[in-house]
């Protein structure tokens, strides 16, 4: 069984609070039906078997009130020695709370408690994997995170998991509403044969980066965001290139700029897919090609891990998204969680790898208005 340690990314620092009808507060910390987010995504973390120790990188003091009233028995860390569930004080940035906390706790931890020797037996610490996990998915379930750890390949460098447009239209046929939609910041942009979203779990090996890499993550992390709040562009396609084309003149090899060229034909092809609805550019976008342009260009093993997991791209972004998911009671929002029949759990969590996007047929989505053409979210 695979045993692998998990960060849940709930910080609070430079991060905007959302209005509701209930006061403003930051979207981890926002209740609905009586829970945090932040419970629902730590309660799921901790019902997966593949998943070791889970640290919850946030404003400790908040978490600690959420989660007294809970089941969630927590350490707060470094006062306290690890438990299954550690609170670890925020750093600051994205990046750091990442870094940081892997250098920090979960390698410190398997050495000092020696874990290592136990759960990861002749395994060097640059070839240590964590799982990350953000902390804005109320509906993700520990099914969803064990797809992701069975569809993923451990020997990758790094992987960014997407959901594939088949897995939302299931749930939008089932709870018979527009789920993926600009204005949440919840649409799906055109790649291949399908639609993806980013699904805001990844998995990663830290000490195979090195600081440039780290300091380009922040810099693109930044400007992730390719839609505003009210659907509409905004200047990130542009800016977003900056910090790209800095970092290869920072380091001047031919494959650097290579892997650029290659990363910068897609992006183009994306943004033109995007706001043509012509299929030519989307099929102009290849899994495999864009993954040897990061390696190109970063010199790590990236991966794309694209299945059938929609609940967890379901985020919590904006107001709109919280009030669509609590209104009447929180009907949607009970409806999304609940309905999945035991038959599905057990599919997803022993589902092997698919063997490629040609599995994945697109299909007009059923609803209200004409939303069948494409739609994408920056990540």
């Amino acid at each position: 069984m695979v045993s692998i340690d998990t960060i849940i990314l709930a910080g609070t620092k430079g991060c905007s609070k959302i209005n509701t009808a209930q006061g403003s507060d930051y979207k981890q910390f926002l209740k609905i039906q009586g829970k945090t987010v932040l419970e629902y995504v730590t309660e799921a973390a901790l019902g997966c078997p593949d998943v070791g120790r889970i640290y919850v990188v946030t404003d400790t003091d908040k978490a600690g009130n959420a989660f007294f009233d809970s089941d969630i028995d927590y350490c707060v860390l470094p006062a306290e020695r690890p438990g299954k569930i550690n609170l670890v004080p925020e750093y600051g940035d994205f990046i750091s709370n990442i870094k940081k906390t892997f250098e920090d706790h979960v390698l410190g931890d398997s050495v000092d408690h020696r874990c290592s020797t136990e759960l990861y037996p002749n395994l060097y610490p640059e070839d240590r994997e964590v799982m990350i996990l953000y902390s804005d998915m109320p509906l993700i379930r520990s099914a969803d995170i064990s797809r992701a750890i069975n569809m993923t390949d451990r020997n990758a460098d790094f992987t960014v998991c997407f959901s594939d447009w088949e897995s939302i239209l299931k749930l939008e046929e089932m709870s018979e509403t527009q789920l993926a939609l600009p204005e949440t910041k919840t649409a799906f942009f055109p790649f291949e044969d399908t639609k993806i979203r980013t699904n805001n779990i990844l998995f990663g090996k830290p000490l195979r980066a090195t600081d440039d890499m780290w300091k380009l993550g922040q810099e693109l992390y930044t400007r992730r965001y390719l839609l505003s709040d009210d659907g509409e562009e905004t200047t990130n396609w542009k800016s977003m290139s900056q910090p790209l084309l800095d970092y290869a003149k920072s380091h001047g090899r031919y494959q650097t700029f290579k892997g650029l060229a290659r990363g910068l034909m897609h992006f183009s092809a994306m943004h033109l897919a995007y706001n043509t609805k012509n299929p030519f550019w989307r099929l102009m976008l290849d899994r495999g090609d864009f993954e040897k342009a990061v390696r190109e260009f970063t010199g790590m093993d990236a991966r794309m891990a694209i299945f059938d997991s929609a609940r967890a791209a379901l985020d919590i972004d904006n107001e709109l998204m919280y009030e669509k998911l609590t209104e009447n009671n929180g009907r949607l929002f009970t409806t999304l969680k609940d309905n999945m029949q035991e038959s599905e759990v057990l599919e997803l969590m022993d589902a092997k790898p698919a063997t490629g996007n040609a599995q994945i047929k697109e299909k007009k989505r059923k609803g209200p208005g004409d939303s069948s053409a494409p739609m994408l979210l920056g990540i």
